[in-house]
């Protein structure tokens, strides 16, 4: 019995292992911000709009990020198919002003949830304040930060994508760490997960082309080439000649 199971493991496994095509297309932010609870919204011309600053506080003064892309890829013709939908930030902290530790410094460990926003909103609103961002949705997403490192961070929200081509609403993500707990490295100050925006100009950010950007790829099956699935038969042959062996 074990012989069987493990050759119709193995036949399973090559079926599993279906390799796939993919066609990406990529969409810039058309909006990125962050607010600080206590000084309102920093992507307003008095704000500090260098980056997108996440982090949590036990009081007022945590931050959270709204990111919203180019509505075009709502047109995109792989959401007619089978797609991933991937958000892509680049993470280049830069100590100074509000930042005075990196997420993944002195071994802190940060989560940032991705949740769809709730409502419309504008980067240029001086208005747009703590309460207008959504702390969470059904469905939504989280990435961990454990290298203080500059580089890309991948998040998979094909979820997220999918919710908002049923709903035919597209208010763009937020981001926030307010479920999680406060992170401090040993000196006491704050982790903070600080990415690119659009409009950054810090020697990090300017290096390349680091603004946020919505990636949409179709996915389609490839078949696995016929010697493999003979290859899987022939497995399946010997162990039942073994059985017999042993019978």
């Amino acid at each position: 019995m074990k012989s069987t199971t493990l050759g119709f493991a193995i036949v399973a496994a090559l079926a599993a292992s279906v390799s796939t095509g993919v066609n990406a297309a990529n969409y810039a932010a058309s909006q990125d911000t962050y607010i600080y609870e206590f000084f309102g919204n920093q992507g307003v011309p008095a704000g500090d709009s260098g980056a997108i600053n996440i982090w949590n506080h036990e009081t007022n003064h945590g931050t959270q990020g709204l990111l919203q892309f180019d509505s075009a890829w709502q047109s995109d013709a792989a959401l007619g198919g089978a797609y991933s939908a991937t958000m892509w930030l680049y993470s280049a902290c830069v100590q100074g002003g509000f930042v005075g530790a990196c997420a993944g410094q002195d071994g802190t460990v940060v989560t940032t949830d991705v949740v769809l926003q709730g409502t419309s909103w504008s980067e240029g609103d001086a208005a747009l304040g703590w309460g207008d961002i959504s702390q969470s949705s059904t469905p939504s997403a989280s990435f961990t930060q454990t290298d203080p490192s500059d580089g890309w961070i991948a998040v998979d929200v094909t979820a997220l994508i999918a919710e908002m081509v049923s709903s035919g609403t597209d208010y763009g993500f937020a981001l926030t760490q307010e479920a999680h707990g406060v992170s401090r490295i040993s000196s006491g100050s704050l982790a903070v997960s600080s990415f690119c925006d659009s409009e950054s100009t810090s020697a990090q950010c300017a290096a390349g082309n680091y603004s946020p950007y919505l990636e949409i790829s179709s996915v389609s099956a490839v078949p696995v080439p016929a010697a493999v699935w003979l290859f899987g038969s022939g497995l399946l042959g010997l162990v039942g000649v073994a059985r017999r062996r042993t019978a």
